[in-house]
């Protein structure tokens, strides 16, 4: 009964956190997060679909002439905060 719970669960390939969400509001089973892991782990349409972080290579500039000449921005979250990041 629980094996199939959690085929039914991870029936749309959501992956681990979603799986595992979803878990959690419609069953409790003892070793429920290892399951989930090993399952979606082993699951080839979820490893064809998991999202891969690419490499990528930094790429050298020039050193600018004068302060403020080159500037990059950016915003990320940290603690609950959102930010905007300048570097020059």
């Amino acid at each position: 009964m629980q094996g199939e719970m959690l085929s039914h669960i991870h029936e749309s390939h959501q992956g681990i956190v979603k799986s595992k969400r979803r878990a959690r509001e419609v069953m409790f089973q003892i070793g429920r997060s290892a399951k989930i892991e090993d399952k979606v782990g082993r699951c080839p349409t979820c490893a064809d679909y998991r999202n891969a972080n690419a490499f990528e290579l930094l790429i050298p500039h020039e050193m600018p002439d004068r302060p403020w000449a080159k500037t990059g921005a950016d915003m990320c979250h940290y603690k609950g905060q959102e930010y905007l990041v300048l570097v020059d």
